[in-house]
């Protein structure tokens, strides 16, 4: 019945974003894979009694999930979630718990902890993301569910200078662009002709590959048929970044080149009948 339940659920996920109009109180999920290596995951729902408490770590993701490593630390191979936080510019650490000795210590075992006498104690909120640091030959994969976001619109804060891990606030594809230049051009982010010019980049992380899509802020002073680009994010000058380039589930970086905080007010994609 609960697995009947679940995929009602997701089919009509699945068919409320496509048509880009979610009813009420609805409840889905979007499957995370990893493989051998870091993989970043952001979470895209609330929770579903209470959206300000966010999901907890070992909701999201499920110690006894098939193929994951326990050890006594992440030192001796245990899988690792690091949660960047975004103001201290500093990690967390948190790895899976498992001994073989038959003790007390053993009733801690396949539980998220910060060390073998401290259990991990972290609710994750739609556009958090972590890396996912699987130690294994083994695949895993985590179906991460929730509510869909409803509020009608949500704020995405970055500081600066430094990076800022993101993801998508609302159970929706993203990209910088849908914001409109208008925005960008007064909003306190660093436009330049690339990133190593002085731009904004956003770093999109692909965890089947490993490794990352680069995308900065342009601006030119030049009044030429280059400055039409003005605050648009782009791949290079000549191509425009692609239309919703932060996926469900994934996670970036957002590399703040000053120390001016921007915030960028996200409009909720989907309507809510």
């Amino acid at each position: 019945m609960k697995q009947l339940v679940m995929t009602f659920a997701a089919a009509l996920f699945a068919t409320a974003l496509m048509a880009e109009v979610v009813s009420g109180n609805i409840v889905g999920y979007n499957t995370s894979p990893v493989t051998n290596g870091f993989s970043m995951i952001s979470v895209n729902f609330d929770n579903i009694t209470n959206s300000s408490v966010g999901l907890d770590l070992n909701v999201v993701f499920p110690p006894t999930t098939p193929g994951l490593v326990g050890a006594l630390s992440g030192a001796s191979g245990a899988d690792e979630i690091l949660i960047w936080d975004n103001a201290a510019k500093g990690y967390s650490f948190y790895f899976l718990y498992y001994t073989t000795k038959t003790t007390t210590a053993s009733t801690l075992n396949w539980t998220w902890r910060v060390s073998g006498a401290v259990p991990a104690n972290v609710q994750l909120k739609s556009g958090d993301t972590v890396w996912f640091n699987k130690k294994g030959a083994s695949a895993a994969s985590f179906a991460i569910a929730g509510q869909v976001p409803s509020l009608n619109q949500k704020n995405r804060t970055l500081t600066g200078p430094g990076f800022s891990m993101i993801g998508n606030l609302y159970s929706a594809d993203w990209t910088a662009n849908d914001l409109g230049t208008a925005f960008w051009s007064t909003s306190g982010a660093s436009g330049a002709l690339s990133g190593a010019s002085g731009a904004d980049e956003i770093l999109v992380w692909d965890n089947a590959t490993k490794g990352y899509s680069f995308y900065f802020l342009y601006y030119t002073t030049k009044t030429t048929t280059a400055s039409t680009l003005n605050w648009t994010w782009r791949v290079s000058g000549a191509v425009l970044a692609p239309t919703n380039f932060l996926k469900v589930g994934a996670g970036a970086w957002y590399n703040r080149k000053t120390a001016a905080t921007v915030t960028m007010p996200i409009d909720r994609p989907y309507s809510m009948n």
